[in-house]
């Protein structure tokens, strides 16, 4: 497991600024963990939507990892149980494992439960993404 921290600023995770993901960086030894991935400034605070697609690009573009967690970072984690249930899972298949909640107009990720994607789930939604499919927007949310 690895962990890659989503910042606005790289002075919110110091110990991690030795290996900054970004548009424009990328970290000189790729296997250093943990790593920042910094956010562009045209995405704010608030921007839950364009954060979310910018991360799941970000990691599968320059990751590429055969799952990913996402979850909140007041989430507590044990690692090798994430990775002893993802063990005989293939990254290939889609795969999101989490807790979709729901109110009277939309359903969306739990980060604070967290939730997996596969490679090939990545991959999926950054097709629909770059087709402009208007249900896989998050224009409506």
């Amino acid at each position: 497991a690895r962990a890659v921290y989503v910042v606005h600023n790289v002075t919110e995770f110091p110990l991690a600024s030795h290996a900054v993901l970004s548009e424009d960086r990328s970290p000189e030894d790729p296997y250093s963990y943990p790593q920042l991935l910094l956010l562009p400034d045209s995405i704010g605070f608030d921007d839950g939507v364009p954060r979310l697609i910018y991360v799941i690009r970000t990691v599968y573009e320059k990751i590429n990892p055969d799952f990913a967690f996402f979850v909140n970072d007041h989430s507590f984690v044990i690692p090798e149980h994430l990775c002893k249930y993802l063990e005989h899972k293939r990254p290939t298949d889609d795969m999101y494992h989490g807790h979709a909640m729901k109110n009277d107009k939309l359903v969306f990720n739990s980060g604070a439960a967290g939730y997996v994607l596969s490679r090939e789930t990545m991959s999926k939604l950054i097709a629909q993404w770059d087709r402009g499919d208007p249900l896989c927007t998050g224009k409506s949310a």
